[in-house]
């Protein structure tokens, strides 16, 4: 039952065989047809897409998804092993989308219309691809802390904060206020900013490092390299004439982004090394599943099959044969599983001619020869009063 066809059923359009593969070229040409030339830029990223239409049009497609400015912009980002996570998953579900009013219709009733396209993304530049401007990006992670200093003589270390670094920071931006206490006073003091280890104290991984004056410094961004693990602050009194208030703000940036700075998405997607890379990936596919496949498929089955004769196939890994009569002459030897004598056998072949036969000798009896996918028959014969079903082993999508 789906809702696009009113709470009816659903099937799949018989124009269409039940399994239906689409290339990443063949799904950006139909988006693209489909009055969405943006998706036809990162549709290469999908791969392969693999649909079962008797399962695929017995429910509603996914729902549409949406696309913001942040999807692009991690998927153009070149320094990002895992890019395509959240743009990918949105595009195969686009696809779904859209290729369900295509490949599958309403059993009884009026059909849907055809969905209408997706506008372009907000900020999307088509030609190259990019995004026009990329989003602010988001830290990771804030601390403040406010420090009372008493008076002492110049040249004093007056505190020292230690502050943890959270997980995947990059950067840390340091945001100082120095505030004298009396009206008119003056103070000059020097800030500085240690990245440590989490093993040695010294020396530190980066320092930056700044002399204040009157109300405070500027805000100062120091690198965090691999293996840093806090961040020390030491401010070192130089001149003041009374109690000071010393407070500060830790702000932390992940992901090599830096504060203000916007994302700038890298390069685009290469279409023509896309293509080639899919077509290898198909021709691998392809010899893995025929050559070293994890598994097979039942496919067609021929019943009642009796006596001698020849089977037409093609592409097969291999072949099912199940006896459902077998006549009392038939010899048998107990075990597991039960071995019978002179039930039959079948031989693989081609316009070439025949490989050796094999007998036929359990029930169920499977054969899974090395070359099946260049046989195109398979030649039986079958002991008088026996009856089997053969039954075509296919590969894996």
């Amino acid at each position: 039952m789906t809702a696009l066809c009113g709470g009816g059923a659903s099937q799949a359009n018989p124009a269409y065989s039940n399994i239906v593969v689409f290339s990443s070229i063949a799904l950006a040409s139909y988006l693209n047809n489909r009055g969405m030339a943006w998706a036809y830029l990162v549709a290469p990223a999908i791969g392969t897409l693999t649909f079962n239409l008797p399962q695929f049009c017995a429910t509603d497609p996914p729902p549409l998804p949406t696309f913001n400015s942040s999807d692009f912009a991690t998927f153009f980002d070149k320094n990002n092993p895992l890019a395509p996570v959240s743009l990918v998953p949105k595009l195969v579900a686009l696809c779904q989308f859209f290729l369900w009013a295509d490949l599958c219709e309403c059993v009884v009733g009026p059909q849907p219309p055809p969905p209408a396209p997706v506008a372009d993304p907000t900020g999307w530049q088509p030609n190259p691809p990019a995004l026009t401007t990329g989003p602010l990006p988001v830290n990771c992670g804030r601390l403040a802390a406010v420090n009372q200093i008493p008076n002492s003589n110049p040249y004093f270390i007056l505190f020292t904060d230690t502050l943890a670094i959270p997980t995947g920071a990059t950067s840390a931006l340091i945001t100082p206020f120095w505030t004298p206490s009396g009206i008119g006073a003056t103070s000059t003091a020097t800030l500085e900013l240690k990245v440590l280890d989490q093993n040695a104290d010294f020396p530190p991984l980066a320092t930056v490092k700044q002399t204040m004056q009157t109300t405070g410094g500027i805000p100062m961004e120091v690198p965090l390299p691999l293996g840093a693990n806090k961040v020390e602050a030491v401010i070192t009194a130089i001149t003041f004439p009374n109690v000071q208030r010393f407070s500060y703000e830790f702000t932390y940036w992940c992901n090599n982004q830096r504060s203000g700075v916007p994302v700038a998405p890298c390069c685009p997607p290469d279409i023509t090394a896309q293509t080639i890379l899919d077509s290898i990936l198909q021709a691998v596919t392809l010899i893995q599943r025929q050559v070293a496949p994890f598994g097979y498929i039942a496919s067609t089955v021929h019943s009642g099959i009796t006596g001698a004769g020849e089977l037409a196939v093609q592409g097969l890994l291999g072949v099912k044969v199940l006896p459902t009569t077998i006549p009392t002459p038939i010899g048998v030897e107990f075990g597991d599983p039960l071995e019978y004598f002179d039930m039959g056998w079948i031989a693989w072949g081609n316009a070439d001619g025949f490989s050796a036969r094999e007998r036929i000798t359990h029930a169920p009896f499977t054969s899974l020869p090395a070359a099946a996918g260049q046989y195109t028959k398979i030649g039986y014969t079958l002991a008088p009063g026996m009856v089997a079903s053969f039954t075509e082993l296919v590969r894996e999508p």
